[in-house]
Protein backbone atom coordinates (compact mmCIF):
# COMPACT_ATOMS: atom_id res chain seq x y z
CA UNK A 1 0.00 0.00 0.00
CA UNK A 2 1.15 3.37 -0.92
CA UNK A 3 2.05 6.00 2.13
CA UNK A 4 0.85 9.99 0.95
CA UNK A 5 2.36 12.25 2.30
CA UNK A 6 1.89 15.89 1.21
CA UNK A 7 3.65 19.02 0.17
CA UNK A 8 1.89 20.52 3.11
CA UNK A 9 3.12 18.63 5.55
CA UNK A 10 6.37 18.30 4.29
CA UNK A 11 5.72 22.19 4.61
CA UNK A 12 5.38 22.01 8.43
CA UNK A 13 8.54 19.66 8.76
CA UNK A 14 10.71 21.68 7.04
CA UNK A 15 9.31 25.07 9.03
CA UNK A 16 9.51 23.40 12.31
CA UNK A 17 13.17 21.89 11.71
CA UNK A 18 14.13 25.67 10.76
CA UNK A 19 12.50 26.84 14.31
CA UNK A 20 14.72 24.24 16.17
CA UNK A 21 17.77 24.08 14.50
CA UNK A 22 18.15 27.77 13.60
CA UNK A 23 18.95 26.96 9.93
CA UNK A 24 22.11 28.44 10.29
CA UNK A 25 23.27 31.12 6.74
CA UNK A 26 19.46 31.30 6.30
CA UNK A 27 17.33 29.27 3.66
CA UNK A 28 17.30 29.15 0.50
CA UNK A 29 14.28 30.39 -0.87
CA UNK A 30 12.66 32.47 -2.93
CA UNK A 31 12.25 36.35 -2.11
CA UNK A 32 8.44 36.59 -3.13
CA UNK A 33 5.46 35.76 -1.08
CA UNK A 34 2.86 34.13 -2.31
CA UNK A 35 0.30 33.89 0.35
CA UNK A 36 -1.32 35.70 3.32
CA UNK A 37 -3.32 34.48 5.86
CA UNK A 38 -4.39 35.30 9.34
CA UNK A 39 -2.02 33.77 11.86
CA UNK A 40 -4.01 35.22 15.20
CA UNK A 41 -7.09 36.96 14.98
CA UNK A 42 -8.18 40.40 16.96
CA UNK A 43 -11.17 40.52 18.78
CA UNK A 44 -14.10 39.65 16.59
CA UNK A 45 -17.34 40.30 18.76
CA UNK A 46 -18.31 43.74 19.35
CA UNK A 47 -21.81 46.03 20.87
CA UNK A 48 -23.14 48.18 18.50
CA UNK A 49 -21.31 51.49 18.28
CA UNK A 50 -17.91 49.90 20.16
CA UNK A 51 -14.76 50.65 17.84
CA UNK A 52 -13.42 48.20 15.92
CA UNK A 53 -9.31 47.13 16.95
CA UNK A 54 -6.94 44.98 15.06
CA UNK A 55 -4.91 44.80 17.98
CA UNK A 56 -3.61 41.44 18.86
CA UNK A 57 -3.95 39.96 14.95
CA UNK A 58 -1.47 39.09 13.79
CA UNK A 59 -0.78 37.85 9.66
CA UNK A 60 1.73 34.87 8.49
CA UNK A 61 2.99 35.96 4.93
CA UNK A 62 4.11 33.02 3.56
CA UNK A 63 7.38 32.29 0.82
CA UNK A 64 8.14 29.44 -1.44
CA UNK A 65 10.06 26.70 0.06
CA UNK A 66 8.51 26.40 3.36
CA UNK A 67 9.17 29.64 4.88
CA UNK A 68 6.56 32.26 6.54
CA UNK A 69 7.09 35.86 8.34
CA UNK A 70 4.97 37.01 11.02
CA UNK A 71 3.28 40.76 11.13
CA UNK A 72 1.38 42.40 13.43
CA UNK A 73 -2.29 43.73 11.72
CA UNK A 74 -1.17 46.91 12.75
CA UNK A 75 2.01 46.90 11.09
CA UNK A 76 2.92 49.30 8.89
CA UNK A 77 1.82 48.66 5.45
CA UNK A 78 -1.07 46.58 6.16
CA UNK A 79 -4.34 47.77 5.08
CA UNK A 80 -7.75 46.93 6.55
CA UNK A 81 -11.24 47.32 5.02
CA UNK A 82 -13.61 49.88 7.17
CA UNK A 83 -15.49 47.86 9.77
CA UNK A 84 -19.14 49.61 10.48
CA UNK A 85 -20.34 48.97 14.21
CA UNK A 86 -23.39 51.16 13.78
CA UNK A 87 -25.77 48.29 13.07
CA UNK A 88 -25.81 44.90 14.19
CA UNK A 89 -24.69 42.10 11.73
CA UNK A 90 -21.73 40.37 10.23
CA UNK A 91 -18.94 42.46 8.55
CA UNK A 92 -15.57 40.80 6.52
CA UNK A 93 -12.91 42.29 7.17
CA UNK A 94 -10.41 42.52 4.10
CA UNK A 95 -6.66 42.68 4.98
CA UNK A 96 -4.16 43.60 2.08
CA UNK A 97 -0.29 43.74 2.59
CA UNK A 98 2.39 43.85 -0.21
CA UNK A 99 -0.40 42.81 -3.31
CA UNK A 100 -1.41 39.70 -1.19
CA UNK A 101 -4.87 39.64 0.57
CA UNK A 102 -6.71 37.88 2.98
CA UNK A 103 -10.08 38.14 4.61
CA UNK A 104 -11.86 37.60 8.31
CA UNK A 105 -15.45 38.07 10.12
CA UNK A 106 -16.75 39.99 12.78
CA UNK A 107 -19.98 40.02 14.62
CA UNK A 108 -21.98 43.84 15.97
CA UNK A 109 -24.35 43.44 18.44
CA UNK A 110 -26.62 40.10 19.74
CA UNK A 111 -25.62 36.82 18.07
CA UNK A 112 -27.97 34.39 16.95
CA UNK A 113 -27.77 31.20 18.83
CA UNK A 114 -25.55 28.26 17.54
CA UNK A 115 -27.40 24.93 16.09
CA UNK A 116 -25.44 23.15 18.55
CA UNK A 117 -25.38 24.85 22.26
CA UNK A 118 -25.42 23.71 26.02
CA UNK A 119 -28.88 23.34 27.19
CA UNK A 120 -27.35 26.23 29.70
CA UNK A 121 -26.24 28.74 26.95
CA UNK A 122 -24.29 31.46 28.15
CA UNK A 123 -22.89 29.93 30.68
CA UNK A 124 -19.08 27.63 30.54
CA UNK A 125 -20.04 24.39 30.81
CA UNK A 126 -16.54 23.17 31.66
CA UNK A 127 -17.50 23.02 35.54
CA UNK A 128 -17.77 26.79 36.53
CA UNK A 129 -21.64 27.30 36.31
CA UNK A 130 -21.34 30.58 37.40
CA UNK A 131 -18.92 31.96 34.93
CA UNK A 132 -20.55 33.64 31.88
CA UNK A 133 -18.45 33.59 28.31
CA UNK A 134 -18.35 37.64 27.43
CA UNK A 135 -16.77 36.85 23.62
CA UNK A 136 -14.04 34.30 21.89
CA UNK A 137 -10.91 34.66 19.88
CA UNK A 138 -8.40 32.38 17.84
CA UNK A 139 -5.63 31.80 20.13
CA UNK A 140 -4.07 30.11 17.42
CA UNK A 141 -5.22 28.67 14.26
CA UNK A 142 -4.87 24.61 13.53
CA UNK A 143 -1.48 23.31 12.88
CA UNK A 144 -2.26 22.72 8.88
CA UNK A 145 -4.51 25.67 7.15
CA UNK A 146 -4.06 24.84 3.72
CA UNK A 147 -5.59 21.67 2.41
CA UNK A 148 -6.08 20.28 -1.11
CA UNK A 149 -9.59 19.83 -3.32
CA UNK A 150 -11.33 17.07 -1.55
CA UNK A 151 -9.07 16.64 1.68
CA UNK A 152 -10.77 16.28 4.83
CA UNK A 153 -9.94 19.26 6.99
CA UNK A 154 -8.54 19.07 10.43
CA UNK A 155 -8.46 21.42 13.01
CA UNK A 156 -5.92 19.66 15.07
CA UNK A 157 -3.92 22.17 17.16
CA UNK A 158 -6.90 25.21 17.03
CA UNK A 159 -7.22 26.97 20.25
CA UNK A 160 -9.58 29.54 21.63
CA UNK A 161 -9.49 31.84 23.96
CA UNK A 162 -12.38 32.06 26.28
CA UNK A 163 -12.99 36.00 28.37
CA UNK A 164 -15.67 35.81 30.92
CA UNK A 165 -17.78 38.70 32.64
CA UNK A 166 -16.21 38.68 35.98
CA UNK A 167 -12.64 39.21 33.93
CA UNK A 168 -10.95 36.27 34.05
CA UNK A 169 -10.06 34.19 30.96
CA UNK A 170 -9.61 30.54 29.53
CA UNK A 171 -7.53 28.92 27.03
CA UNK A 172 -9.87 25.99 25.53
CA UNK A 173 -8.98 23.43 22.16
CA UNK A 174 -11.51 23.22 19.29
CA UNK A 175 -12.43 19.96 20.24
CA UNK A 176 -13.59 20.65 23.23
CA UNK A 177 -16.97 19.66 24.77
CA UNK A 178 -19.24 22.58 23.36
CA UNK A 179 -16.86 23.60 21.03
CA UNK A 180 -18.74 23.58 17.28
CA UNK A 181 -17.12 24.20 13.82
CA UNK A 182 -18.96 25.34 10.26
CA UNK A 183 -19.05 22.66 7.76
CA UNK A 184 -16.38 23.97 5.21
CA UNK A 185 -16.63 22.69 1.21
CA UNK A 186 -13.08 20.92 -0.01
CA UNK A 187 -14.79 20.31 -3.33
CA UNK A 188 -13.30 23.79 -4.90
CA UNK A 189 -10.57 25.74 -4.44
CA UNK A 190 -10.44 28.93 -2.71
CA UNK A 191 -10.03 30.55 0.43
CA UNK A 192 -12.43 29.09 2.88
CA UNK A 193 -14.15 31.05 6.21
CA UNK A 194 -14.73 28.60 9.03
CA UNK A 195 -17.02 29.64 12.01
CA UNK A 196 -16.25 28.68 15.63
CA UNK A 197 -18.99 28.67 18.33
CA UNK A 198 -18.93 28.50 21.64
CA UNK A 199 -21.61 29.81 24.43
CA UNK A 200 -23.35 31.88 21.40
CA UNK A 201 -20.01 33.41 20.75
CA UNK A 202 -18.86 33.30 17.40
CA UNK A 203 -15.34 33.89 16.04
CA UNK A 204 -14.02 33.34 12.35
CA UNK A 205 -10.72 31.99 11.28
CA UNK A 206 -9.97 30.96 7.29
CA UNK A 207 -7.97 28.44 5.89
CA UNK A 208 -7.25 27.48 2.02
CA UNK A 209 -7.98 24.77 0.00
CA UNK A 210 -5.14 24.29 -2.95
CA UNK A 211 -6.10 22.99 -6.47
CA UNK A 212 -3.74 19.88 -7.12
CA UNK A 213 -1.07 20.62 -10.10
CA UNK A 214 0.27 17.16 -9.97
CA UNK A 215 1.31 14.37 -7.16
CA UNK A 216 4.81 13.53 -7.54
CA UNK A 217 5.20 9.68 -6.31
CA UNK A 218 8.56 8.33 -5.16
CA UNK A 219 9.01 5.23 -5.81
CA UNK A 220 10.79 2.54 -3.19
CA UNK A 221 10.41 5.04 -0.61
CA UNK A 222 12.04 2.89 2.25
CA UNK A 223 9.99 -0.11 1.80
CA UNK A 224 6.75 1.81 0.08
CA UNK A 225 5.99 4.67 -1.91
CA UNK A 226 5.03 8.13 -0.79
CA UNK A 227 2.84 10.16 -2.77
CA UNK A 228 2.93 14.30 -2.59
CA UNK A 229 0.03 16.28 -4.00
CA UNK A 230 1.44 19.85 -5.13
CA UNK A 231 -0.54 23.04 -5.45
CA UNK A 232 0.14 25.21 -9.21
CA UNK A 233 3.24 27.39 -8.84
CA UNK A 234 4.21 25.90 -5.46
CA UNK A 235 7.57 23.72 -5.52
CA UNK A 236 8.44 20.20 -5.25
CA UNK A 237 9.98 20.11 -1.68
CA UNK A 238 12.43 17.75 -0.85
CA UNK A 239 10.96 14.85 1.44
CA UNK A 240 12.69 13.54 4.40
CA UNK A 241 15.47 11.22 3.18
CA UNK A 242 14.41 7.25 3.50
CA UNK A 243 15.80 4.68 5.23
CA UNK A 244 16.83 1.11 4.73
CA UNK A 245 18.32 -1.46 6.71
CA UNK A 246 21.42 -2.03 5.03
CA UNK A 247 21.60 0.82 2.57
CA UNK A 248 22.61 4.15 2.07
CA UNK A 249 20.37 6.37 0.18
CA UNK A 250 21.64 8.31 -2.10
CA UNK A 251 19.67 10.36 -3.62
CA UNK A 252 16.54 10.91 -5.94
CA UNK A 253 16.62 10.75 -9.73
CA UNK A 254 14.14 11.54 -12.71
CA UNK A 255 14.63 8.74 -14.96
CA UNK A 256 14.25 5.06 -14.29
CA UNK A 257 18.32 4.41 -15.33
CA UNK A 258 18.84 7.17 -12.34
CA UNK A 259 20.93 8.68 -14.10
CA UNK A 260 19.83 12.14 -13.72
CA UNK A 261 19.37 14.01 -10.31
CA UNK A 262 15.49 15.48 -10.05
CA UNK A 263 16.12 18.81 -9.23
CA UNK A 264 13.46 19.74 -6.75
CA UNK A 265 12.34 23.88 -5.65
CA UNK A 266 10.42 23.93 -9.31
CA UNK A 267 6.61 23.72 -10.20
CA UNK A 268 4.87 21.24 -11.46
CA UNK A 269 1.84 20.37 -14.03
CA UNK A 270 1.40 17.01 -13.97
CA UNK A 271 2.18 13.76 -12.30
CA UNK A 272 5.48 13.36 -11.66
CA UNK A 273 7.76 9.99 -10.61
CA UNK A 274 10.90 9.88 -9.41
CA UNK A 275 13.71 6.94 -8.76
CA UNK A 276 15.32 6.61 -5.45
CA UNK A 277 18.97 5.63 -5.58
CA UNK A 278 20.75 3.01 -3.04
CA UNK A 279 23.95 2.21 -1.67
CA UNK A 280 24.61 -1.43 -0.53
CA UNK A 281 26.36 -1.16 2.88
CA UNK A 282 30.26 -2.10 2.17
CA UNK A 283 30.49 -1.58 -1.30
CA UNK A 284 32.35 1.46 -3.02
CA UNK A 285 30.55 3.90 -4.91
CA UNK A 286 32.00 6.76 -7.30
CA UNK A 287 30.73 10.02 -8.43
CA UNK A 288 29.99 10.73 -12.07
CA UNK A 289 29.52 13.96 -13.64
CA UNK A 290 28.27 14.90 -17.27
CA UNK A 291 29.37 18.41 -17.47
CA UNK A 292 27.99 20.07 -20.22
CA UNK A 293 31.07 22.09 -20.88
CA UNK A 294 29.31 25.31 -21.40
CA UNK A 295 27.58 28.48 -20.19
CA UNK A 296 24.01 29.36 -20.51
CA UNK A 297 22.12 27.01 -19.30
CA UNK A 298 20.09 26.46 -16.33
CA UNK A 299 21.56 23.15 -14.83
CA UNK A 300 24.99 22.07 -17.07
CA UNK A 301 26.08 19.55 -15.34
CA UNK A 302 24.48 15.85 -14.20
CA UNK A 303 26.12 14.04 -11.50
CA UNK A 304 25.24 10.16 -10.45
CA UNK A 305 26.36 7.45 -8.05
CA UNK A 306 28.09 4.46 -9.50
CA UNK A 307 29.06 1.35 -7.88
CA UNK A 308 32.96 0.63 -8.59
CA UNK A 309 33.47 -1.64 -11.63
CA UNK A 310 30.50 -0.19 -13.39
CA UNK A 311 29.58 1.70 -16.06
CA UNK A 312 28.40 5.42 -15.93
CA UNK A 313 24.45 5.39 -16.58
CA UNK A 314 23.94 6.94 -20.20
CA UNK A 315 22.57 9.96 -20.23
CA UNK A 316 20.75 10.92 -23.91
CA UNK A 317 22.55 13.28 -25.58
CA UNK A 318 21.98 16.85 -25.24
CA UNK A 319 21.28 19.32 -27.40
CA UNK A 320 22.97 22.85 -28.08
CA UNK A 321 21.69 25.39 -31.03
CA UNK A 322 24.36 26.05 -33.63
CA UNK A 323 26.73 23.18 -32.30
CA UNK A 324 27.04 18.83 -32.84
CA UNK A 325 27.16 17.01 -29.89
CA UNK A 326 30.64 15.39 -29.87
CA UNK A 327 30.21 12.74 -27.28
CA UNK A 328 31.64 12.63 -23.85
CA UNK A 329 35.49 12.60 -22.96
CA UNK A 330 37.12 11.95 -19.72
CA UNK A 331 39.70 15.40 -19.96
CA UNK A 332 38.67 18.98 -20.48
CA UNK A 333 40.83 18.53 -23.81
CA UNK A 334 38.64 16.25 -25.19
CA UNK A 335 40.92 13.73 -26.00
CA UNK A 336 40.24 10.62 -24.55
CA UNK A 337 36.64 9.90 -25.18
CA UNK A 338 34.02 7.62 -23.25
CA UNK A 339 33.08 4.68 -24.29
CA UNK A 340 30.21 4.56 -22.30
CA UNK A 341 31.28 0.82 -21.08
CA UNK A 342 34.18 1.39 -19.34
CA UNK A 343 34.01 0.67 -15.74
CA UNK A 344 34.56 3.32 -13.09
CA UNK A 345 37.23 3.11 -10.98
CA UNK A 346 37.27 6.53 -9.25
CA UNK A 347 35.21 9.93 -8.90
CA UNK A 348 34.89 10.96 -12.49
CA UNK A 349 34.05 14.05 -14.92
CA UNK A 350 32.89 13.77 -18.34
CA UNK A 351 33.21 16.51 -20.42
CA UNK A 352 30.33 17.29 -23.65
CA UNK A 353 32.49 17.90 -26.87
CA UNK A 354 30.81 20.58 -29.63
CA UNK A 355 31.30 21.22 -33.06
CA UNK A 356 30.21 24.40 -34.31
CA UNK A 357 27.78 24.19 -37.69
CA UNK A 358 27.27 27.26 -38.87
CA UNK A 359 30.49 29.06 -38.36
CA UNK A 360 31.24 32.77 -39.35
CA UNK A 361 29.37 36.02 -38.28
CA UNK A 362 26.06 35.77 -37.47
CA UNK A 363 23.25 38.45 -36.47
CA UNK A 364 21.05 37.13 -33.57
CA UNK A 365 17.87 39.02 -31.85
CA UNK A 366 16.84 39.83 -28.30
CA UNK A 367 13.18 40.92 -27.47
CA UNK A 368 12.84 43.45 -24.53
CA UNK A 369 9.93 41.75 -24.26
CA UNK A 370 11.50 38.88 -23.18
CA UNK A 371 13.21 39.98 -20.24
CA UNK A 372 12.74 39.90 -16.69
CA UNK A 373 10.13 42.58 -15.50
CA UNK A 374 9.27 41.44 -12.64
CA UNK A 375 9.44 44.06 -9.59
CA UNK A 376 9.39 46.65 -12.42
CA UNK A 377 6.77 49.68 -12.10
CA UNK A 378 6.51 52.10 -15.18
CA UNK A 379 5.20 55.75 -15.37
CA UNK A 380 2.08 56.44 -17.68
CA UNK A 381 -0.24 58.68 -17.65
CA UNK A 382 -3.10 57.07 -15.95
CA UNK A 383 -1.06 55.11 -13.36
CA UNK A 384 2.01 52.96 -12.48
CA UNK A 385 2.18 49.55 -15.03
CA UNK A 386 4.18 47.04 -13.13
CA UNK A 387 5.89 44.00 -14.50
CA UNK A 388 4.45 42.27 -17.47
CA UNK A 389 1.75 45.37 -18.15
CA UNK A 390 4.78 47.49 -19.65
CA UNK A 391 4.40 45.31 -22.46
CA UNK A 392 2.56 46.93 -25.10
CA UNK A 393 1.18 45.31 -28.08
CA UNK A 394 1.01 47.68 -31.27
CA UNK A 395 1.41 46.66 -34.81
CA UNK A 396 1.65 50.29 -36.38
CA UNK A 397 5.25 51.05 -34.77
CA UNK A 398 7.01 48.65 -36.90
CA UNK A 399 8.46 46.18 -33.43
CA UNK A 400 9.52 42.89 -34.06
CA UNK A 401 6.27 40.21 -32.97
CA UNK A 402 4.31 43.97 -32.58
CA UNK A 403 5.91 44.29 -28.83
CA UNK A 404 7.59 46.29 -27.14
CA UNK A 405 7.78 47.60 -23.61
CA UNK A 406 7.62 51.05 -22.11
CA UNK A 407 6.83 53.08 -19.47
CA UNK A 408 10.54 53.40 -18.77
CA UNK A 409 9.53 56.83 -17.41
CA UNK A 410 10.66 56.82 -13.74
CA UNK A 411 14.57 57.65 -12.59
CA UNK A 412 16.29 54.46 -12.19
CA UNK A 413 14.01 52.14 -14.23
CA UNK A 414 16.02 49.93 -16.37
CA UNK A 415 15.87 46.63 -18.74
CA UNK A 416 18.87 44.05 -18.38
CA UNK A 417 19.78 41.56 -21.11
CA UNK A 418 21.94 39.17 -19.58
CA UNK A 419 23.54 37.18 -22.76
CA UNK A 420 25.55 33.89 -22.95
CA UNK A 421 28.76 33.70 -25.46
CA UNK A 422 30.68 30.69 -26.78
CA UNK A 423 33.93 32.55 -26.77
CA UNK A 424 35.15 36.35 -25.93
CA UNK A 425 34.31 38.18 -29.66
CA UNK A 426 34.06 41.53 -30.68
CA UNK A 427 30.31 42.10 -31.47
CA UNK A 428 28.20 45.20 -32.90
CA UNK A 429 25.33 45.95 -30.43
CA UNK A 430 21.93 47.77 -32.38
CA UNK A 431 19.35 49.04 -30.62
CA UNK A 432 15.84 49.17 -31.64
CA UNK A 433 14.24 51.77 -29.80
CA UNK A 434 11.34 54.78 -30.15
CA UNK A 435 10.17 57.85 -28.80
CA UNK A 436 6.50 57.68 -27.81
CA UNK A 437 6.36 61.27 -26.11
CA UNK A 438 6.85 64.85 -27.59
CA UNK A 439 10.29 64.72 -29.57
CA UNK A 440 13.16 63.41 -26.84
CA UNK A 441 16.99 63.73 -26.77
CA UNK A 442 19.18 60.91 -25.07
CA UNK A 443 23.06 60.68 -24.50
CA UNK A 444 24.87 58.86 -21.73
CA UNK A 445 24.46 61.39 -19.77
CA UNK A 446 20.92 60.85 -18.85
CA UNK A 447 20.14 57.77 -20.81
CA UNK A 448 22.60 54.98 -19.49
CA UNK A 449 23.78 51.65 -20.98
CA UNK A 450 25.96 49.56 -19.46
CA UNK A 451 27.79 46.68 -21.19
CA UNK A 452 29.73 44.32 -18.97
CA UNK A 453 29.65 47.29 -16.56
CA UNK A 454 31.24 49.81 -19.51
CA UNK A 455 29.77 52.75 -20.81
CA UNK A 456 29.96 53.02 -24.47
CA UNK A 457 29.97 56.52 -25.79
CA UNK A 458 26.80 56.17 -28.37
CA UNK A 459 26.97 60.29 -29.39
CA UNK A 460 23.60 62.22 -28.65
CA UNK A 461 20.16 60.50 -30.29
CA UNK A 462 16.99 62.65 -31.07
CA UNK A 463 14.09 60.90 -31.63
CA UNK A 464 11.02 61.92 -33.51
CA UNK A 465 7.82 60.37 -31.94
CA UNK A 466 5.90 60.35 -35.59
CA UNK A 467 8.68 57.52 -36.25
CA UNK A 468 8.30 54.56 -35.77
CA UNK A 469 10.79 51.65 -33.71
CA UNK A 470 14.69 51.89 -35.88
CA UNK A 471 18.57 50.94 -34.98
CA UNK A 472 18.96 54.41 -33.67
CA UNK A 473 22.17 53.42 -31.34
CA UNK A 474 24.76 51.32 -32.14
CA UNK A 475 28.17 50.55 -30.52
CA UNK A 476 30.89 48.13 -30.99
CA UNK A 477 31.62 46.48 -27.70
CA UNK A 478 33.88 43.16 -26.33
CA UNK A 479 32.04 40.21 -24.96
CA UNK A 480 33.15 37.74 -23.15
CA UNK A 481 33.13 34.30 -23.21
CA UNK A 482 30.43 33.14 -20.90
CA UNK A 483 28.06 35.64 -18.96
CA UNK A 484 27.44 39.08 -20.51
CA UNK A 485 25.40 41.98 -19.06
CA UNK A 486 23.85 44.45 -21.25
CA UNK A 487 21.58 47.16 -19.17
CA UNK A 488 19.28 50.29 -20.55
CA UNK A 489 19.19 52.72 -17.82
CA UNK A 490 17.15 55.42 -17.58
CA UNK A 491 19.61 58.27 -15.59
CA UNK A 492 17.00 61.50 -15.46
CA UNK A 493 14.21 62.99 -13.44
CA UNK A 494 13.52 65.43 -16.40
CA UNK A 495 9.51 64.68 -17.34
CA UNK A 496 9.30 64.93 -21.18
CA UNK A 497 5.54 66.59 -21.09
CA UNK A 498 6.27 68.74 -18.18
CA UNK A 499 3.78 67.67 -15.69
CA UNK A 500 2.15 64.83 -14.30
CA UNK A 501 3.52 61.64 -13.34
CA UNK A 502 6.15 61.04 -15.09
CA UNK A 503 9.49 61.02 -13.38
CA UNK A 504 12.05 60.75 -16.31
CA UNK A 505 13.01 60.66 -19.39
CA UNK A 506 13.18 57.82 -21.88
CA UNK A 507 12.62 56.02 -25.34
CA UNK A 508 10.62 52.49 -25.93
CA UNK A 509 12.56 49.53 -26.46
CA UNK A 510 11.82 46.90 -28.93
CA UNK A 511 14.75 44.49 -28.80
CA UNK A 512 18.66 44.62 -29.58
CA UNK A 513 20.43 42.79 -32.37
CA UNK A 514 23.79 41.49 -31.88
CA UNK A 515 26.25 40.68 -34.51
CA UNK A 516 29.51 38.89 -33.68
CA UNK A 517 30.92 35.80 -35.00
CA UNK A 518 30.71 34.13 -31.87
CA UNK A 519 27.40 32.31 -30.88
CA UNK A 520 25.00 34.41 -28.54
CA UNK A 521 22.01 33.49 -26.75
CA UNK A 522 19.79 34.04 -23.76
CA UNK A 523 21.63 33.37 -20.23
CA UNK A 524 19.30 30.63 -18.84
CA UNK A 525 21.27 31.02 -15.81
CA UNK A 526 19.09 33.94 -14.87
CA UNK A 527 15.71 32.31 -16.74
CA UNK A 528 15.85 33.68 -19.81
CA UNK A 529 13.98 34.29 -21.99
CA UNK A 530 10.87 34.52 -19.47
CA UNK A 531 8.14 32.44 -20.67
CA UNK A 532 5.07 34.09 -19.58
CA UNK A 533 5.52 37.67 -19.76
CA UNK A 534 2.51 37.50 -22.62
Amino acid sequence: MKKIISALTAFIIAATGCAMAGCGGGPATSDTPVLLTVEQYPDTLYDVGEQFSAEGGVLALHYGGGVSQEISMTAEGVNLSTVDTSAAGSQTVTVTYGGLSTSFVVYVGEMEAATDTPSDPGTDPGGDEDKTVLRITVASNPTVTEFFVGDTVDYSGGMLNVLYTDGTSSRIPFDAEGVTLSNVDTSTAGAKTVTVTYERRRVTFSITVLAVAGVVTFEDYGDSDYEMKVAANRPVTRPEDPVRQGYTFGGWYADEQKAIPYVFGQSISGDVTVYSYWMQEGHTYYDVTYDLNYYGVKIDNYAQIVEAGEAARPIADPVREHFTFDGWFTDEALTHEYNGTDAIASDTTLYAGWTRTDPGEQTYRFEAEDTNLDGKTGMSNSGSPQGADMIVSNPTLGASGDRFVTYLYNQGLSLEFYIASSEEATATISFYIAAELPNIIISQDNYKIYVNGETPDYGTIALDATQGFAAHITMEVTLHEGANLIQLVTDNNVNPVGSGTYNGTAPMVDCIDITTEAVVTWDGVHDLPVQDNY
